[in-house]
């Protein structure tokens, strides 16, 4: 995730018309190399929020059933000058 985040991240200006698009293709893209690691019994889900940096902070808080034996999750995140990424994966276990 973290390689993805600075391909298509590092160095770009935020542009508010195209952040959504930006978060739609990496979480399309993250959630992909993450299916090819072979997590076949795994039901992926991948958030992805880009937003404007001015002088602001940022908390990502999420809540979900979890089964601490089986289930896992990934976060990763990087900011440019007028722009920062948060990216996090959720792996659950279904039978």
């Amino acid at each position: 995730m973290n390689a993805k985040l600075e391909e298509e991240v590092k160095g770009q200006e935020y542009n508010a018309a195209t952040a959504g698009t930006l978060a739609k293709r990496l979480s399309d893209e993250i959630k992909g190399a993450v299916k090819h690691l072979g997590y076949t019994r795994y039901k992926l889900v991948v958030q992805v929020t880009v937003g404007q940096r001015i002088g602001q902070s940022q908390h990502i808080i999420s809540r979900c059933l979890w089964d601490k034996s089986s289930d896992g999750s990934a976060t990763a995140s990087i900011e440019t000058e007028t722009m920062f990424c948060s990216a996090s994966c959720y792996a659950l276990y279904h039978e």
